[in-house]
């Protein structure tokens, strides 16, 4: 990914500057304000995939943990080389071992340890973090009792998370308070040390919809197949992983295991990071269970070996922030709910509106939810806002049962969008979002069930406007199949295609001339032999006398191209000619009224402000509630002054 490369630019240019003469505040103050000026420009320009930009946080601390920490030389056995006496390793004290810089390998006095240079800002802040620590003396509060001030790698990271990353570092102390009280209490049910909540800050910053480049999910950073395997849910309606409290169970879960292994929580967080076999190869290798000392040999990986004082160095700022000048800060409110059982596949816009909340304010109280619907498969233990419990209940029938009175129900095919259910029944999409409570451009997902008025059935296609199927040249004749076509839609795959008509994905790229690792265009036409069409009753598809076929590079095919691209020409035309005399403007005036066509960004407010009319009565002239959602393009009656 591009990020990467501009990571490793940022620490050439560091790690290439000239030797500093004179050992002085200022020159590290400059040293750390350059470094924060290239951090911004490489952070700004960070490629990451669909539905991770959540991740950015830690991304930040990882350039500059890539900035200032010390640099380790691996030796090609998960160890690095240091060169000493024979005999003196053990000599060596921890801070003399962690200083140590490679000066070339030698046949003799060849040890394996932790080669190690900080840069000189790092090295002045450890400094200031040491008097930090004197001063707070035996009233600092030790992350699960373990006394790791002396430990320089904890060290570096309280320096980075109180100096260059305190505004990260602020960030997620406001959002402890929010999240403290729920994971403490999970935590406390699994009789593990409630410290561990400071994994999941240095995993995710607490946000529980964070996705990692590697596909890791939600505030613990679960592996799908991990958090299969630790009982989380993971389907197309919800991911659990997203469940902070629910995976805060299951992460205790495991790392309960892992400690039962090693009966030490360094040893067993270090294992939730880089898996127990990461750690036995690394105990095995050295003959020690002491975990900062696998850090000082530089066993195990780099990832790993940082993984653990990163989250001793969170704990103490986390349990002692007034000590390192971080104390005062508002938090959020905390995470608090009623639960409610509901029936499954109930549309998110009935249940808020029984609640008296928002969609979103549901979403963000059930983050696991991947769909605006609850997942089907029985009754859904909803979180809905704090003391709404009483209310819900009351208004929950009437409410459900108001919404299926309006109008009819019709399962989303696969295949089908809102648009082209629209063309069916006759019903604009905007119209059927307005209805189904959905944002503007909100898809629907396949196996949604969406209101429709009442009466609504999808028609068939009359003659006159049969799409065209451009077909093979190649005949496929098969006693058992019978031909149907299937128009794809954006984002479909091969694979997912296949899965649907019950075919192999081979034999579409063959039906079609396709490349099977192509990517689909939206609205190509496929041609696919089916046994039993009837029994695609969840899949939009279109029957043979459903389209017109068109043989590719045919007669009939240079005929139709002729013909559009005659009807481009004269639509362009038509367009050049009109266009100094077509207007622009967003008001048009008819007898009494001023029709005003909503634009990007109008509200009722802005509308009503502009021509000096009051907001009800915009509201009573277009027959709109207060809580009416506008979209451009809209005509609005407005009364004339």
């Amino acid at each position: 990914m591009r990020y990467r490369w501009q990571f490793l630019g940022l620490l050439a240019l560091l790690w290439a500057a000239p030797a500093v003469a004179q050992d002085d505040s200022e020159e590290a103050a400059a040293e750390i304000e350059s470094a924060e000026e290239d951090l911004s420009e490489a952070l700004s320009d960070i490629d990451t995939p669909e539905s991770a930009d959540d991740y950015e946080e830690i991304q930040q601390i990882r350039v500059l943990e890539r900035t200032f920490m010390p640099r380790e030389q691996p030796d090609g056995n998960s160890a690095l080389t240091v060169t000493v006496a024979p005999g003196n390793l053990m000599e060596l004290s921890h801070e003399n071992v962690m200083h140590v810089l490679l000066e070339g390998t030698q046949d003799t006095g060849q040890k394996r340890g932790l080669q190690r240079q900080a840069s000189r800002w790092l090295a002045e802040s450890v400094a200031r973090v040491r008097q930090q620590f004197a001063k707070a003396g035996p009233s600092l509060e030790m992350p699960f009792d373990i006394d790791c001030t002396s430990q320089k790698a904890v060290q570096e990271y309280v320096a980075i998370f109180s100096s260059a990353a305190s505004g990260t570092m602020k960030t997620w102390l406001k959002r402890l308070g929010r999240w403290r009280l729920p994971l403490e209490k999970a935590l406390a049910e699994e009789n593990v040390p409630r410290d561990l909540i400071f994994l999941a800050m240095i995993e995710s910053g607490f946000k529980p919809r964070v996705k990692s480049p590697a596909s890791a999910a939600g505030m613990w950073q679960f592996m799908s197949a991990t958090g299969a395997e630790m009982g989380l849910r993971i389907t197309p309606y919800v991911d659990e992983r997203f469940d902070p409290i629910k995976a805060a169970h299951a992460a205790a879960r495991y790392l309960k295991k892992q400690y039962a292994r090693y009966n030490s929580w360094p040893l067993a967080m270090a294992a939730y990071n880089g898996g127990p076999g990461t750690v036995n190869v690394a105990i095995d290798r050295y003959n020690t269970t002491d975990y900062f000392k696998l850090v000082e040999y530089g066993a195990m990986y780099d990832e790993t070996r940082k993984y653990v004082p990163r989250i001793l160095a969170a704990g103490l700022i986390g349990k002692n922030p007034a000590a390192f000048g971080l104390d005062g800060l508002t938090p959020e409110p905390p995470f608090v709910f009623d639960l409610v059982e509901v029936p499954g596949e109930t549309k998110l816009s009935v249940l808020a509106e029984a609640a008296g909340c928002s969609v979103d304010t549901l979403k963000d109280l059930n983050p696991e939810l991947l769909k605006d619907i609850t997942p089907p498969g029985g009754n859904y233990e909803l979180r809905i806002p704090l003391n709404k419990h009483a209310a819900f209940v009351e208004k929950f029938d009437k409410v459900n049962k108001k919404y299926k009175e309006s109008g009819d129900l019709m399962t989303i095919r696969f295949g089908e969008t809102l648009e082209t259910l629209g063309e069916e029944i006759g019903t604009p999409a905007r119209v059927l979002r307005a209805l189904n409570r959905m944002r503007s451009k909100e898809a629907a997902a396949y196996g949604t069930e969406i209101l429709v008025p009442k009466g609504s059935k999808r028609n068939a296609k009359t003659p006159e406007d049969l799409p065209v199927a451009l077909i093979s040249p190649e005949k496929f004749t098969f006693a058992d199949r019978t031909r149907i076509f299937y128009q794809t839609q954006k984002g479909d795959k091969i694979r997912d295609i296949a899965d649907a008509f019950g075919v192999m994905p081979n034999q579409i790229a063959l039906w079609n001339e396709l490349d099977p690792w192509a990517k689909l265009r939206p609205n190509m036409m496929l041609q696919i032999y089916v046994a039993k069409p009837d029994a695609l009753k969840d899949v939009r598809f279109y029957r043979e006398d459903e389209v017109r076929p068109v043989v590719r590079g045919s007669e009939e095919h240079q005929a139709i191209l002729d013909a559009r691209r005659n009807a481009n020409l004269k639509s362009a035309k038509a367009a050049k000619n009109s266009g100094s005399s077509k207007s622009s403007g967003k008001t048009s005036s008819s007898g009494k009224y001023i029709i005003h066509t909503v634009g990007k960004g109008d509200s009722l407010s802005k509308i009503a402000k502009k021509y000096g009319v009051s907001i009800e009565s915009l509201l009573k002239l277009n027959d709109l509630k207060a809580d009416s959602t506008i979209r451009k393009g809209q005509k609005l009656k407005v009364k004339k002054k």
